[in-house]
């Protein structure tokens, strides 16, 4: 709307369609309209740092385990 020379934003509440599916995204929990049946995140970005954590995550477990050279070995086949 616009009035005066000023354009006034107004926020619009997801409105919910039959067709539409709305879904909390896996990162920041904010609502989105997803697209496709596989997208969990809202902008690239949070997909960025789920995917980061969950990595940083992952080696650090695998750090403090301290498995022994033939012990990777055994476990690569």
């Amino acid at each position: 709307m616009l009035l005066d020379g000023i354009i006034e934003v107004r926020i619009k509440a997801f409105e919910l369609d039959e067709n539409i599916v709305v879904r909390a995204c896996d990162w920041c929990g904010q609502p989105f309209y997803q697209g496709r049946h596989n997208h969990r995140f809202c902008t690239l970005e949070c997909g960025r740092r789920l995917h980061m954590a969950e990595r940083r995550a992952a080696l650090a477990l695998f750090r403090t385990i301290n498995v022994t050279e033939d012990e990777r070995r055994r476990m690569v086949g």
